[in-house]
């Protein structure tokens, strides 16, 4: 009985680990162009596209009306609430998120270029378009990282169907390093904010992501 029970212990702190390393690790793909009419700007302009998602195994739609059912069907009114929430979070927290580790990332590399969703005066603009989310879960004794992966372009803010330059970033992390992200904004938020690190560290890494 004290064997398993000890087992029993063993597995509910590891498991999350076993989690974290199974899953695929990130990758930057520069998919077009690159960067580097970026060089001489003091600024840019981010929007952002969640057009298409898959969340999970899902539709955005289809996840959100699953969701929307099963907290309605607990509690009257809380599913509807639930996906409002699933909503905002993104210019609330995701967005926020990405903008400030991005320009974390920049400032590190002695970059001067500003990237912000209130810079709509920019020559050039960024776009982040998510394509994949997969939210993950914490329930306290079982833990699954989420993920993020997004297809980012750059075009001029005056010609925004001619992209100059489109790299992938495929999985990026969305779970927080101290265990503490049970509400999914949260994990999705880390997420976010890896993936503008990752990016930020890219561009100044490759010189504007120049090909080698």
């Amino acid at each position: 009985m004290l064997r398993s029970l000890a087992l029993s212990a063993f597995l509910v702190l590891v498991a999350p680990g076993f989690a974290q390393f199974g899953a695929s690790p990130m990758r930057t793909v520069l998919k077009k162009g690159d960067f580097s009419a970026l060089a001489g700007e003091s600024s840019v302009m981010l929007v952002y596209s969640y057009e298409n998602m898959v969340v999970g195994k899902f539709t955005e739609e289809k996840y959100v009306e699953k969701k929307r059912k099963e907290h309605n069907e607990k509690e009257a009114g809380k599913g509807d609430s639930w996906a409002e929430k699933w909503v905002a979070a993104r210019a609330n927290v995701y967005e926020p998120r990405f903008e400030e580790l991005l320009n974390e990332r920049l400032a590190k590399g002695k970059v001067a270029l500003k990237a912000g969703r209130d810079k709509s005066d920019a020559r050039y603009t960024i776009k982040v378009h998510t394509t994949d989310t997969e939210p993950g879960y914490n329930v306290g004794i079982s833990r699954m990282p989420g993920y993020i992966t997004a297809t980012i372009t750059l075009h001029e803010t005056s010609a925004p169907d001619v992209a100059l330059a489109e790299v992938e970033i495929q999985r990026a992390p969305a779970q927080d390093a101290m265990g503490f992200d049970f509400d999914a904004s949260g994990r999705i938020g880390e997420g976010y904010a890896k993936l503008g690190k990752e990016f930020g560290a890219w561009l100044t890494k490759k010189d504007w992501g120049r090909a080698d």
